[in-house]
């Protein structure tokens, strides 16, 4: 456990507490503190879901998606940051594998909370409180995991034309969903006493203006702490914050395939703005 003043961050899911507002992890062991300022021009900010293991699935997302800043494409320019959010290390081989991955890309932020599945909501919130420290000039903030490929250039393109009012919503795929008591995704009724979540975005992939992320903050000092990320950010705190949903569940497809070896492959179909898949939820 690690305290700040009267701050409770969990190490382990049996620890935190039921029925009261999380604490956001606020003491970082990796910081990249000037990572924005050293790209003062950012349109779009990522902060994607990894676990100090997942050595793979970064180095795939630095190699495409990650990488479309370095692409002249035109008119389809985009600007785009993309940060690696881990916990803390379980062991020597961890620490020593997050160290040198940090020094080789500065790409990495660590917490210093427990890196585990159900401790995700806390890896959310240590991710937004970052960019709101750090990052809070750039327009867009881009939420991912380390599985998921995504085609940033048309994204960026259709963010540029929506209107003020959808500007305000998260833009995502989102569903409307059943709080299920089993299995991986089981959550006790004294977690979560409601049959079903609020809308909220459901996948590897949401988009949300920067400037809105306070709200979150604000709303989250009266809602309960549930492990299920993304219920619970895009849910229940988008609900108490007043920020809405945009579909853009036609964005979603299975060519992800196609960025393995391709990359930068621009789709001339619109409605293939976004591919992405997530086989699994990262911790």
């Amino acid at each position: 456990m690690q305290a700040l003043s009267s701050t409770f961050i969990p190490m382990e899911p049996d620890t935190v507490p039921v029925g009261q507002s999380p604490d956001i992890p606020k003491r970082f062991l990796i910081e990249e503190a000037d990572y924005c300022k050293r790209r003062p021009k950012l349109q779009i900010i990522a902060y994607v879901h990894s676990s100090i293991l997942r050595v793979k699935q970064r180095n795939e997302t630095r190699n495409s998606w990650a990488s479309a800043s370095a692409y002249n494409m035109g008119p389809m320019n985009v600007s785009i940051g993309v940060v690696f959010m881990v916990g803390r290390a379980k062991n020597e081989l961890e620490r020593l594998i997050i160290q040198e991955e940090s020094k080789k890309y500065h790409d990495i932020v660590q917490g210093d909370y427990g890196d585990h599945y159900r401790l995700l909501t806390y890896k959310s919130l240590a991710g937004l409180y970052w960019i709101n420290q750090h990052c809070a000039h750039v327009p867009w903030t881009l939420h991912s995991d380390d599985d998921t490929h995504i085609d940033i250039f048309l994204y960026h393109q259709t963010l540029q034309q929506l209107d003020e009012g959808s500007k305000q919503k998260f833009i995502c795929r989102y569903v409307y969903g059943p709080a299920l008591r089993y299995g991986r995704h089981k959550v006790r009724y004294e977690e979560y006493p409601a049959r079903y979540y609020p809308l909220y975005c459901s996948g590897g992939v949401w988009f949300l203006q920067t400037r809105l992320i306070s709200r979150l903050f604000e709303a989250r000092k009266t809602v309960p702490y549930l492990w299920v990320d993304d219920a619970y950010i895009t849910g229940l705190l988008a609900r108490r914050a007043g920020i809405g949903h945009l579909q853009f569940q036609r964005y979603y497809g299975l060519g992800h395939l196609a960025w393995r070896g391709l990359y930068p492959k621009v789709p001339t179909n619109p409605d293939s703005l976004m591919s992405a898949t997530s086989s699994k939820k990262v911790s």
